[in-house]
């Protein structure tokens, strides 16, 4: 899983062919093991106040367990969590209605 910050967001637009933009460069300099499975925009990671990204958060976010992520009343913007929680919640409804469509399409 990548996750994009409104940092780089300046520069980069949040499109679906941007997704494949960032994969093709990944093949390109790493090779085509390397290809992200997820790449999600958000406006920030979640950091404690004095500027350690939280991983245990994201890993537990990764893997679908969000039931308990713990103590989250140290991190800076504990909304950024929940931000994180939902884009990827809608990246993968909007993701199975494609592969849906594209089931459909075949069909007919």
């Amino acid at each position: 899983m990548l996750l994009l910050t409104s940092k780089t967001l300046r520069i980069i637009s949040q499109t679906s062919k941007t997704r494949i933009e960032i994969n093709q460069i990944i093949t390109e300099h790493i090779g085509p093991i390397a290809k992200l499975d997820k790449i999600q925009f958000v406006s920030g990671l979640p950091k404690t106040r004095s500027g350690k990204i939280m991983r245990r958060i994201l890993r537990k976010i990764a893997e679908g367990d969000t039931s308990n992520l713990g103590d989250i009343s140290t991190l800076l913007d504990p909304d950024i969590v929940k931000e994180i929680q939902i884009n990827g919640e809608i990246q993968t409804v909007v993701k199975r209605c494609l592969q849906k469509r594209k089931y459909k399409k075949g069909v007919k």
